[in-house]
């Protein structure tokens, strides 16, 4: 293969790479915007498909400009052993990025919903919800991470926006009544 058609080939595949990309963080912020979610949710998902993209647009460079098959397949495999080693090592953060993945699909709650976890008496307004742990502010005003894995396993509760503030329209009434 000469020079200039690997040149034109690597040209190609960045091309195409960069427009898929494109497409992919499309989808994705229609997906948000029409399920009104927060943008920082989509970040997440765009973040994990790019990686895998570029992942897979060097090996196929490393294959346009030489590199042995079998040699480069023993280099995957070592490396993908070394990797699955790992996550053996930190299973904790996978099980927390997957738990995330499926918090982003199933949509539970919202950033700035209220949520309760009873069993850890934790409750808080959600700030941020990141790949490995959700963000939350209690009424305090003190800020917790949550684990993803644990929002995703255990009972929790999310607060209807417009019941709370009913419930504290109520109270206030209340104690305005009482004050008299």
């Amino acid at each position: 293969m000469t020079l200039l058609l690997r040149g034109l080939i690597t040209a190609g595949l960045v091309v195409l790479t960069f427009a898929i990309l494109y497409e992919v963080k499309s989808a994705i912020t229609r997906y948000v915007n029409v399920r009104q979610m927060h943008r920082l949710r989509g970040r997440f998902v765009y973040r994990t498909a790019r990686a895998l993209l570029l992942v897979f647009l060097a090996f196929s460079l490393a294959y346009v400009w030489g590199f042995d098959p079998e040699k480069l397949w023993l280099l995957v495999t070592g490396f993908l052993g070394l990797i699955a080693i790992g996550f053996f090592a930190v299973w904790s953060l996978l099980s927390n990025v997957i738990a995330g993945t499926f918090l982003f699909l199933s949509d539970p709650f919202k950033i700035n919903d209220e949520i309760e976890l009873p069993e850890a008496e934790i409750n808080g307004r959600v700030l941020d919800i990141r790949p490995l742990f959700v963000v939350l502010e209690e009424p305090s005003g003190h800020t917790v991470y949550v684990p993803n894995n644990m929002l995703f396993q255990k009972i929790f509760r999310r607060f209807d926006p417009t019941a709370r503030a009913r419930e504290l329209e109520k109270g206030e009434a209340v104690e305005h009544d009482g004050a008299d």
